[in-house]
């Protein structure tokens, strides 16, 4: 933008073949100019990561057809001009790019995220289950004991022994999942560090 301001302040911006006054070159020179920042401005503001081409085609058909227009006149547009449209084009261009790319990426942050707090969920519920069933085998193979105390039978000392030792069964194998879930949870924390950047903010 200052490029352009200084052009157009030098009077590089326009090239003169001929004039029949000092006004009406003025106003043809201010009339091109108009026609040709409101067409720009127009694409630009127009301008997606999709149509750059065809932007850029149009910003050059304009400074051609309007150059063509007012030629009769004796004024016509430098094409130092639509270099600073067309470099003007490419930085908006970057910047929506870049815009794009940003949104993208803190979507699949947040995408992250979200499934992070899935797994950790899931862990959480299998983690209370586990603890609710071990809990529950506890005081099973704890009630047992106690009834196994105080008979005298040995078939019945014997159903309670093997009743016990399922229980104990399944208390390890229930010792393992456990083992896998903590490691699960382990895993799940050793991912990712997110750092949220808003350059300026306090100072």
């Amino acid at each position: 933008k200052n490029e352009e301001q200084e052009l157009i302040k030098s009077g590089n911006a326009f090239d003169i073949s001929f004039s029949s006054s000092r006004k009406a070159t003025n106003d043809n020179k201010k009339q091109i100019l108009r026609c040709f920042q409101a067409e720009c401005t127009n694409l630009l503001l127009n301008l997606s990561v999709k149509n750059i081409d065809s932007v850029r085609s149009k910003i050059a058909k304009s400074f051609e057809s309007l150059n063509k227009i007012f030629e009769i006149d004796g004024v016509v547009l430098n094409s130092k001009l639509l270099e600073i449209k067309l470099e003007e084009l490419n930085l908006t261009y970057t910047f929506q790019l870049k815009q794009q790319q940003e949104k993208e990426r803190q979507k699949a942050i947040k995408e992250q995220m979200v499934e992070e707090e899935k797994v950790r969920r899931e862990i959480e519920r299998q983690k209370a289950k586990i603890d609710k069933d071990c809990n529950q085998f506890n005081n099973e193979v704890k009630k047992l004991m106690a009834y196994m105390q105080k008979t005298s039978s040995d078939v019945e000392k014997q159903l309670y022994i093997d009743k016990i030792k399922e229980l104990e069964d399944k208390l390890r194998d229930l010792e393992a999942d456990k083992k896998n879930v903590l490691d699960r949870e382990a895993n799940a924390k050793a991912g990712f560090v997110y750092v949220i950047s808003n350059i300026g903010s306090f100072g």
